[in-house]
């Protein structure tokens, strides 16, 4: 319910110091409870559900490694380990453009996805 209610930036039309503490915070508490629970719905087998949690959570944190990685884990749990590999590819993609280094976790798994997609694309 209180997701529900988070509409973004806390005093969005206040434009002072005193407030971008709390709004920094209020952001990243936002951020964490959708990742938090899009993977309680991707746990409990509800992956459409989860990618709309984690795909809210990247619009309000672009290029956020956690976001990728669940909504790459919904679509490699419906069998589209292809759109999978796509979205962890663009999001290291996206933070190298900022100079900044995928984290561990963000690269093993598009490792673990090619793979995958690899098996998934070899004729049997």
């Amino acid at each position: 319910a209180a997701l529900d209610r988070y509409q973004g930036r806390y005093l969005a039309d206040v434009n002072a110091p005193w407030v971008e503490a709390t709004r920094a915070k209020l952001h990243l508490l936002a951020v964490g409870a959708m990742l938090r629970a899009g993977e309680l719905e991707l746990g409990t087998g509800e992956p459409e559900r989860a990618i709309e949690w984690a795909m809210r959570a990247a619009g309000a944190s672009e290029a956020n490694e956690r976001a990728a990685r669940l909504h790459a884990c919904c679509l490699a749990s419906v069998g589209d380990s292809l759109g999978a590999v796509r979205v962890v590819r663009a999001v290291i993609e996206r933070l190298r453009d900022e100079s900044i280094e995928p984290e561990a976790e963000t690269a093993q798994l598009l490792r673990r996805l090619v793979s995958q997609a690899s098996g998934a694309a070899a004729p049997t």
